[in-house]
Formats: structure tokens, sequence, C-alpha cells
């Protein structure tokens, strides 16, 4: 697995810098799990929202979640395996079949080399975060954007 982490490290650092560094995951804890396949490790888990709750408005009240790490000359082939790894788990998850139901997988942007596994599996991007080095404000005095 700590192979898998430094070259998964290693990939994102040289496609965006300033995300780099986020690489571990995190020791899988209660309702946690880890999904492994050749090549490619994962933590999954499930967060639930209360019915009666504002988030329910927003949100399924149930969202399975995963948090990928690849490696190997085949990015796209590892992740694939993974997910499919992932969802099958998640098929067999108590609340199968329930209509409010989603999943999501947190993955870099600019680490575009397996995202073919992932459109080819039905998910779309649903969010994104920027991030700039410092001294890259993009805000003059005003506090006001400029450009140029």
């Amino acid at each position: 697995m700590d192979e898998v982490i430094k070259e998964h490290a290693a990939r994102v650092r040289e496609a965006d810098p300033l995300v780099a560094g986020h690489d571990q995951l995190p020791v899988p804890g209660p309702g946690e799990e880890l999904v492994e396949v050749a090549g490619g490790v994962g933590l999954a888990w499930v967060d639930r929202v209360d019915p009666g709750s504002v988030n329910a408005c927003w949100s399924p009240l149930t969202v399975h979640r995963l948090q990928a790490r690849v490696a190997g000359p085949d990015p796209a082939g590892v992740l694939g395996g993974l997910v499919d790894r992932w969802i099958e788990r998640v098929e067999t998850a108590a609340d199968a079949g329930d209509a409010e139901r989603a999943l999501s997988i947190s993955w870099p942007s600019r680490d575009t080399a397996p995202l073919r596994a992932l459109a080819l599996r039905g998910f779309a991007p649903l969010s994104a975060m920027a991030v700039r080095g410092v001294g890259e404000s993009g805000v003059g005095e005003s506090g006001v954007g400029e450009s140029g």
C-alpha cells in the first residue's frame, strides 16, 4: 500500500504541485474500510443525513464515499477496478436499492490520466476547488479581483 501511495503522490504532484501533500489515507475508523486491488487502495465510508435536517433538502440521505489512490502504468485501469470493487460492496450494503443514496469519489481534477474510468462508470464532476500559491491572489488594493 505504501508504494501505491508514493506513486500516486508523485503523479498528482507532477500534475498539480499546489494540491500535492494530501496523499496519505487515514487509518480506517469506525464505519470505514479499505478497498484494495492490485495497484490501488481506497478508504470507503458512508455519510448519512438526518431526513428532518436542512441538509436533506440538498443532499441524498445516504452518500457512499471513496477516497482513492492508484499507481502503475495504467492508472485508469486500476481506478476502474478499484471503483468496481467498491461498487460491489455498496450494492450489498443495507441501503442497496434506496433511491435516496449517491456515490461520491474525490479526485484531483488535474490528474486526468485515470478520469476515463470514472466517466465510463457514470461519474461526473459535481464540485471543484481552486488553490493559489502565496502572492497569487489576483485581488488588487481595492479588494476587488483584477486581471492583466
